[in-house]
């Protein structure tokens, strides 16, 4: 064969090839452009989602405070109504009753302000006595109003 005809064979292989690539790379760019495109739109509608559950968790938040809040508040007034009214029970009973200790008998031998016992002293003890219950009963009492507060809370927040 003569160098002109592989020349000429080879030109129309490097022509064909240049051409071949030039499609692939066109068709590339295409692909490219086609993915980008399609990756920017999801980009876009990811932001836009976000932006939506952002605002949505938002609200749910103020709303959640909002109820915090109230309920905290009828907790307090629900615990200050209920020591208000212990208070008075109380008052009336200690006015009433007057002393812890009973008066002692009109026969005793013993002087009035003994018998068997020392009256102060008893009379003090069971006051400390009835106020450290007193203390407690007052714990448990703000306790479990706190707690139905709570479960009320829990039982409205879906």
């Amino acid at each position: 064969m003569s160098p002109a005809i592989i020349l000429g064979i080879l030109l129309a292989i490097s022509v064909a090839g240049n051409a071949l690539l030039a499609k692939l790379y066109v068709g590339a760019r295409e692909d490219v452009a086609r993915i980008t495109q399609a990756f920017n739109s999801f980009k876009a509608q990811v932001k836009v989602e976000g932006e939506t559950a952002q605002k949505k968790a938002a609200a749910t938040e103020m709303a959640d405070k909002l109820k915090k809040d109230t309920a905290d508040a009828e907790n307090a007034a629900t615990v200050a109504r209920l020591n208000a009214d212990i208070g008075k029970l109380r008052r009336d009973r200690d006015r009433a009753r007057g002393s812890i200790v009973p008066p002692a008998p009109a026969g005793s031998g013993c002087p009035p302000e003994q018998a068997c016992f020392d009256r102060a002293g008893l009379e003090l003890a069971l006051r400390d006595f009835v106020a450290g219950t007193r203390g407690l009963a007052d714990q448990a009492a703000a306790v479990e109003a706190d707690l139905n507060t709570a479960k009320r809370w829990a039982q409205a927040t879906p």
